[in-house]
Formats: C-alpha cells, structure tokens, sequence
C-alpha cells in the first residue's frame, strides 16, 4: 500500500479544498476510479460533494469517478491514511517510520 500526502499552511477549510482539487487531479491523471472520503460535518460533506461534481464537469476528475463518504469504522483503509499522516507530522523519528507507505508529498499551496 501506498499513500500520498497533502500539506498546506492554511487553515480550514481552504487547506481541505485546496487538497481535495490537487487529489482530483492525480485521480485524473492516474485512472483513478473511487474515492472514499472520511466524513465529517454534514455541511463539509455536502461541500465536498459539490467540489467533486464540479471538477468531473470541468474535467479536472474523472468522468467515472464512483466517490462518496464513509465513517472510519466502515471503511478500515481510512486507518491507514490517517496513521501514515499522524506519523508525517509527527516528527522525524515517526516520519522516517512511515516513509515506505508514503509515495509522494505534495505542498497544495504551491501551484503546480
């Protein structure tokens, strides 16, 4: 299993949006086809949904892009991420810990 990170300085939630398009567009690129994101706030999720749609009808996400929110304790992957990003922020002594399921980092708030 690998993982990717998004980091950014801003607060919420536009560090969420600004990771939420950078994620899309590796979607994009990498024929990605389901994402499950972890839910929060009513209000974030519907925020996130429309987020989503718009970018599959500009074309910056997949077309077929099946996507939705789950509770951690239904989708047991989320553990995952959520430890690997924990142990990034962690310090260096955890950092270097999880570095072999980390596949990139990428700064959100720096254009691409």
């Amino acid at each position: 299993m690998r993982t990717r990170l998004y980091t950014s300085a801003k607060k919420q939630p536009i560090a969420r949006q600004r990771a939420m398009d950078a994620l899309l567009v590796d979607l994009l690129d990498l024929g990605g086809q389901r994402l499950v994101i972890e839910c929060r706030e009513a209000s974030q999720d519907k925020r996130e949904r429309r987020l989503i749609a718009a970018a599959v009808r500009r074309g910056a996400a997949p077309v077929d892009l099946a996507y939705g929110h789950l509770r951690a304790r239904d989708e047991p992957l989320l553990w995952v991420s959520d430890a690997v990003a924990w142990a990034y922020g962690a310090g260096q002594q955890w950092r270097s810990r999880a570095e072999l399921l980390i596949d990139h980092v990428r700064d959100v708030d720096k254009r691409r």
